[in-house]
């Protein structure tokens, strides 16, 4: 499984990514060692994408799909770790349609997760529905990428690309590219 539920104290429990735990472990004492590689004011690719918004342990559904919504025109970042380095990769999120109708799937028995269609800003490579999910969050400025991770209110989850697409993606016209049979299959993959 990519995703676990983490003690933090004993009363908090977080959300947490296998590499995330990875990267703690390896950089937590030495943050400032950790890459951050910013969203360059060049990149104009936009990709629509697919995914799941995993909220933290106990948190409130309106409260997290405001929160979400919120987040349109900031950063998002993930970490990728490699042997000998950790960094922290941005994208912007320029759009969302959140699909909370569609609610308990397969791997979301409780509801919790909320599928969504995105459209963001990056040059990154987005992974195909059967490999690892890129764990994206909320960037925010006045702290550490890492402790960041920490204080999350939760992980874009973003694990497919609609790559059918012939025509430019532009900002007023991505939803057209929405396939919502997409949104349905990506809520029953497991991760």
């Amino acid at each position: 499984m990519q995703y676990a539920v983490m003690p933090i104290s004993e009363d908090l429990n977080i959300l947490i990514d296998a590499v995330e735990v990875s990267a703690l472990d390896n950089y937590a004492q030495k943050e400032d060692e950790v890459k951050v590689c910013p969203l360059e004011d060049n990149v104009q690719q936009l990709k629509v994408v697919y995914g799941v918004f995993m909220p933290q342990p106990d948190s409130k559904k309106e409260t997290i799909i405001k929160q979400v919504k919120e987040s349109v025109g900031y950063i998002i970042s993930h970490i990728e770790l490699e042997e000998e380095s950790c960094k922290i990769v941005d994208m912007e999120l320029v759009d969302i349609e959140l699909y909370e109708q569609y609610g308990k799937g397969a791997y979301n028995p409780r509801g919790r997760y909320i599928p969504f269609a995105a459209l963001i800003r990056t040059n990154c490579k987005i992974p195909q529905l059967k490999q690892r999910a890129i764990t994206s969050f909320l960037r925010y400025g006045n702290m550490g990428a890492l402790t960041n991770v920490l204080n999350r209110f939760g992980i874009f989850s973003i694990r497919d690309e609609e790559r059918r697409i012939r025509k430019k993606v532009t900002v007023e016209g991505w939803k057209e590219f929405i396939d919502e049979s997409r949104v349905i299959k990506i809520l029953n993959t497991s991760k």
